[in-house]
């Protein structure tokens, strides 16, 4: 090749000039090849990975690569090649990379045969010279023996290539990974695929129980107020004095004089049956004596045990009237008959199309669980009570909870929201993290 004699002559012609002169350099037999033919030193300027953007059109290397800008996923991809980014070496068309693949043939989809002298590095089957072409040309696809050397991802190209397999009865060539791997099918065609925008479905409001809308109503607040009125007379803390406040239906005076009337022994075995380990923990001695303030914390459990064993010694007909209200809000929220009717439609002509992706969808799933190191634990919200009417020996403890919009509140089991004063400010929807109005 033309390259490979210049480089043999000039080795021949400076091992002449070393062994007449061994004193003369590098530096200087260079100097006289080059007033040979008055020429100047090339130098070699190449930015590598230097963008289209950022390099003027005549500098930069005129060879097409396999990669290339993707429209579709908005990223650079395999097969859709465009221009090198690097720049022309000086004098030449190509950077350096593409020039020594020049050097060896500008033919496009070549490849290296068993007659070549095949260079190191390289193997018989892969791709030689110039494989990918020159930008300034179309999309080279078809080797010298007429099958398909490179297919191209790029619509345009990819649709032209089937068109070939279709109407020509074009084959791969047996040196690209199809032809290796036996295939005869078309490739597929690459389309560029739209997203249909997503359709907001409207939320469905959380119901609440009677006995949730009683609390909202009076009961907590009630409660709330009690204990601390009975807690400022006796100083005895209040899970002690719950039980006093719950038979005199949360009077105050009748529970105080309750409270008065039992003899130092009865209320010892009395703190022995009602006074909580918590309140061990926050301070209070064995007959339950507690002179600290009382906080938020202590008062949310507390507040709605008294609550819910107020609202069990209601009359039947007081709670009537807020399963009269619940039942009236129930049936607003219902959804009618016939859109019921109409979903179940829509979701069942949907089932046979879901049913096909199930699996490509668990592969992908299995694939990225696989690549994580380490699960992300997140620990679950407070879970309300699996019955309106349950109740529970057991303090509820308070719960800081964080709201979507970052707000910081306290919640107890039943999913109702109070601020540090223990002040109720309505009930959190656990699927949005946002207050609901249950009005």
């Amino acid at each position: 090749m033309f390259s490979s004699s210049i480089r043999d002559q000039l080795s021949l012609y400076v091992e002449s000039v070393r062994s007449s002169d061994p004193s003369r350099t590098a530096e200087d037999i260079l100097s006289d090849v080059l007033g040979m033919f008055e020429a100047e030193e090339p130098v070699r300027s190449v930015e590598y990975g230097a963008a289209a953007i950022d390099m003027e059109d005549g500098k930069r290397c005129d060879a097409r690569v396999w990669n290339g800008w993707n429209e579709s996923k908005m990223k650079m991809a395999g097969g859709f090649g465009s221009r090198c980014a690097h720049e022309k070496s000086r004098g030449g068309k190509f950077c350096g990379t593409h020039q020594k693949k020049a050097d060896v043939t500008c033919v496009p989809c070549s490849f290296w045969e068993e007659c070549d002298e095949v260079p190191k590095g390289a193997k018989v089957g892969g791709k030689k010279g110039l494989h990918y072409g020159e930008w300034g040309s179309e999309f080279p696809i078809l080797s010298e023996d007429g099958s398909i050397a490179i297919v191209w991802k790029e619509p345009s190209v990819a649709a032209k290539i089937i068109e070939m397999m279709v109407s020509e009865g074009k084959t791969y060539h047996p040196c690209t990974s199809e032809g290796r791997a036996g295939k005869t099918a078309p490739p597929r065609a690459t389309l560029q695929k739209k997203s249909a925008p997503k359709k907001k479905t409207p939320t469905k409001k959380r119901q609440t129980s009677a006995k949730q809308r009683w609390m909202k109503a009076h009961g907590r607040t009630n409660a709330r107020t009690a204990i601390n009125e009975l807690y400022a007379r006796t100083h005895k803390f209040p899970d002690t004095t719950l039980m006093l406040l719950a038979e005199n239906n949360l009077d105050v005076d009748a529970a105080f004089a309750a409270f008065e009337e039992l003899t130092p022994a009865a209320w010892a075995t009395f703190c022995e049956e009602w006074l909580s380990d918590r309140a061990k923990l926050e301070g209070a001695d064995e007959l339950g004596n507690f002179e600290k303030d009382l906080t938020h914390k202590m008062l949310f459990g507390l507040t709605s045990k008294l609550a819910t064993k107020i609202w069990k010694a209601l009359p039947e007909s007081e709670k009537q009237l807020y399963e009269d209200a619940k039942t009236a809000a129930d049936a607003a929220n219902e959804t009618p008959a016939a859109t019921v009717e109409a979903t179940k439609t829509k979701k069942a002509a949907k089932t046979k199309k879901a049913a096909k992706t199930t699996k490509k969808a668990a592969k992908k799933t299995t694939k990225k669980a696989a690549k994580k190191t380490k699960p992300i634990v997140v620990a679950p919200p407070p879970t309300p009570p699996s019955s309106d009417d349950e109740d529970s020996d057991e303090e509820e403890e308070a719960v800081e909870y964080k709201l979507a919009d970052g707000t910081m509140v306290f919640v107890d089991s039943e999913w109702n929201a109070y601020n540090e004063d223990c002040e109720e400010l309505g009930v959190v929807d656990p699927k949005t993290r946002t207050m609901i109005d249950d009005a």
